[in-house]
This record gives C-alpha cells, structure tokens and sequence, in this order.
C-alpha cells in the first residue's frame, strides 16, 4: 500500500492498520540493545521500569 492510501483510509476510517516493516529477530536486537542501555541522567524511570531515554541514539549500543 502506498503513503497515499495509508493518509485516505486514515482520513475514511480514522486509522489504518499497517504491515508489520520489522524483522522479529530485529526486534529482539532493539530489546536487547534497550536493556543495555545504562541508568543514570539519561533515563527515567517509573515503578522499576526505564520509560525514557535522553540522547536514545548516542545511548543505545548499536
């Protein structure tokens, strides 16, 4: 489906669902990339869980 088609049926429906665009196996790298991420200045977080990264480009160890 073109951008185009995504930007009617979003204004026909209010939404659009779209194809999943990632990999699983990229998806896990991301999370464990994510998890790596160290606490400190950069991060915040809420009952236990890191919600925010600051600068999450430079933080993340890709």
């Amino acid at each position: 489906m073109h951008q185009a088609t995504y930007l009617d049926k979003i204004t026909e429906n209010g939404f659009v669902i779209v194809p999943p665009i990632i990999y699983n196996c990229t998806n896990n790298d991301i999370i464990n990339a994510l998890n790596k991420v160290r606490l400190g200045d950069v991060t915040r977080v809420r009952r236990g869980q890191v919600y925010a990264i600051r600068n999450l480009l430079s933080e993340v160890p890709f």
